[in-house]
């Protein structure tokens, strides 16, 4: 007689999870469930480097802007896709920063640094190959020249 009452509890237990899972996770609506936003370009740019090596950088922002807690560092909905050179697509999330914007992987062998006009990559905590990096104005008619006086971190084109 017990064994009769044990199972048939297991049974309407079973009977109560299946509807339950029916309920709250099958019928869904496609509507109502969260979709990520879609990422917006704020701004982008092109460095032009010392030793002829360029960054472009498109700034974007993704979902809405977290909320600041307080005696925590502030978090950011920011990031930038950098291309490096001809190198494939990096994406970095915008992190803190006591001046300028500044943009790091999870342990910061990368950094995208910007400062007004100016740039800078650190591979490693070092300057290794983006050095001097300033911003080249864009150029509706494609000339091919760029100059770059790195003393006095100003960038020409001809004419």
């Amino acid at each position: 007689m017990v064994q009769k009452i044990l199972y048939g509890a297991a049974l309407v237990g079973l009977i109560l999870l299946a509807g339950y899972w029916l309920l709250f996770f099958e019928n869904k609506d496609e509507s109502s469930v969260a979709t990520p936003e879609a990422a917006v370009v704020q701004g982008q740019a092109t460095y032009q480097c010392t030793d002829g090596h360029t960054v472009q950088a498109v700034f974007m922002e993704q979902g809405p802007v977290p909320v600041s807690v307080s005696g925590q560092p502030p978090t950011s909905n920011a990031f930038v896709l950098l291309y490096l050179d001809t190198a494939p697509e990096i994406r970095l999330p915008q992190v803190v920063s006591a001046d300028g914007g500044r943009y790091a992987n999870d342990n910061e062998s990368l950094v995208f640094w910007i400062k007004g006009s100016g740039a800078m990559v650190l591979e490693n905590d070092e300057q290794a190959t983006y050095k001097n990096c300033i911003a080249v104005k864009g150029d509706s008619r494609n000339l091919p020249q760029v100059y770059l006086d790195e003393v006095e971190r100003f960038t020409l084109r001809p004419a």
